[in-house]
């Protein structure tokens, strides 16, 4: 059975090779041998860029000049090593007159990296460098034991510099600057040695991004609740007729503002509350997000997870900024939802009072895409996307809402009214005694609901009132008895030098 098993792995094995070489034949075949990679375990003694290169045959250090003025990163080679380690290895033509060190890497393990949630954003390790070649170890990522592996690599990194990359023109951060690769890599081995082979991928490129948010009331009656509806709106190098499906990925930091107020003067503390939070999402057309509701005033909202730019501009009191920011986009994505809430308690008395207010929120940071599934004059295109890594500001994208406006959305409008108690309305009387009295009793629910709220409102404001009247009324009362004080004072010590 053991030999059985044995022929059945070798014919297996020499099928793949068979494959990978075919591969290499119908498309262009960048390292047909490939590299081997031995690292010593027990050390993590990693070999040189150069000394694992020269082990290709193809390999020609020739056809990679120093260049000082070009600063992209291009992926030239990967290999897997016997430790279960994945490298990249990368041509930087500036190397030698400016070291740019590569940050990340988009791949996916799948063999046309068109699977949803298959892409991945992984940190990079610089390993070894020498002149225009950098060796990097992929961070995080899992090899598979399949006998044909993939690795659909679409786009790769390095952070922003400011003497050389041009920066965002609106109020969003550039954090790392993406480099197009659009390679599917597969990866084999026969007889103890890998084979590599390599076609090229078409890719669509983001153009032009913005990243922001916009904030909703949740109520509370007066208003302490919100939520912060994030979305990315964005142009690309293609002509999108329908927009089907978007992989994707953003990061989310929460957080906790406590200010503290003394004598008039404020004195704010940000902190982290637990480590960011990566997630690597995939929205579709048929998405829609639904508000739960919230407390009294609280504003209802639904939306489409992703909605064509002109849709948002028509739904959204948007900001002169965030209209500015958003001329040229196309698309908007409605990735996420965080929750804003702020309490307020106070203790002391007159110079003693002391009022803390505590803020929790969410930051979201680290915005990409990594595919769009889209139509196109009658076709479907599934293709992987080149977008810088990129987040927005902390002030929102829209004006804050009215409180009238919310009212107005709750209460009907006073044309109600008259169409219905109207002279010229055609209703008759009797008619409008019995609408009247059902609007007085719903008058007198809203009311009795609302009661509990006025009162706990009225309970929290009220001992801040004493306390505030009492303080003013004590530095009212020292400043008028001062003078009296003084002559009943200077009275005692005459009387004294008498007696």
């Amino acid at each position: 059975m053991k030999k059985v098993r044995g022929y059945i792995k070798k014919i297996m094995g020499i099928a793949a090779a068979f494959v990978v070489a075919m591969v290499g034949l119908l498309y262009q075949t960048v390292a047909p041998v490939g590299i081997t990679i031995a690292e010593d375990t027990a050390t993590k003694v990693h070999s040189a860029v150069m000394d694992d290169l020269k082990k290709d045959s193809n390999f020609n250090e020739a056809n990679y000049p120093s260049v000082a003025d070009d600063h992209s990163l291009q992926v030239i080679q990967i290999a897997e090593s016997s430790d279960g380690e994945l490298f990249v290895y990368v041509y930087q033509p500036c190397n030698d007159t400016l070291d740019l060190v590569a940050s990340s890497i988009n791949i996916s393990q799948n063999m046309e990296g068109d699977d949803p949630e298959s892409y991945h954003n992984y940190n990079l390790t610089l390993l070894s460098t020498q002149g225009v070649f950098d060796k990097y170890r992929v961070e995080g990522i899992t090899l598979k034991e399949d006998v044909l592996r993939y690795y659909s690599i679409t786009a790769i990194y390095r952070a922003f510099n400011g003497d050389i990359d041009e920066g965002s023109t609106d109020d969003n951060t550039i954090e790392q600057v993406a480099y197009a690769v659009g390679q599917l890599w597969t990866a084999t081995t026969y007889q103890g040695s890998p084979i590599y082979s390599v076609r090229y991928l078409e890719l669509i490129t983001v153009e032009t991004k913005h990243v922001g948010y916009i904030r909703y009331s949740d109520g509370g009656l007066f208003f302490q609740k919100s939520t912060n509806s994030h979305y990315v709106a964005f142009s690309t190098d293609r002509q999108i007729d329908d927009l089907l499906e978007v992989e994707m990925s953003y990061t989310v930091q929460d957080k906790s503002s406590v200010t503290i107020t003394q004598l008039g003067t404020p004195k704010t503390t940000v902190s982290d509350k637990g480590d960011p939070v990566k997630y690597d999402i995939v929205l579709t057309k048929e998405d829609v997000f639904k508000s739960l509701g919230g407390g009294i005033f609280s504003e209802y909202y639904e939306y489409n997870r992703i909605q064509a730019i002109d849709d948002f501009r028509a739904n959204e009191d948007l900001t002169d900024d965030t209209l500015s920011a958003l001329q040229g986009q196309e698309w908007v994505l409605r990735f996420c939802e965080t929750e804003n809430s702020t309490s307020v308690s106070s203790s002391g008395e007159g110079i003693g009072y002391t009022q803390t207010e505590i803020t929790t929120y969410s930051v979201v940071t680290s915005v990409v895409l990594f595919r769009l599934e889209y139509e196109y004059d009658g076709q479907i295109y599934n293709l992987g996307v080149v977008d810088n890594i990129s987040r927005g500001d902390l002030i929102p994208d829209n004006n804050p809402p009215d409180l009238g406006e919310i009212i107005d959305d709750i209460f009907p409008e006073t044309e109600f009214f008259e169409n219905i108690f109207g002279e010229n309305s055609g209703i008759p009387t009797w008619l409008k005694v019995v609408i009247l009295v059902i609007v007085v009793i719903i008058a007198a629910v809203v009311v009795l609901f609302l009661l509990p709220y006025i009162v706990q409102g009225v309970i929290l404001l009220i001992p801040k009132i004493l306390n505030g009247l009492w303080a003013l009324l004590k530095g009212v009362g020292y400043v008028i008895a001062s003078p009296v004080l003084l002559v009943i004072w200077i009275v005692k010590k005459v009387r004294g030098d008498y007696d």
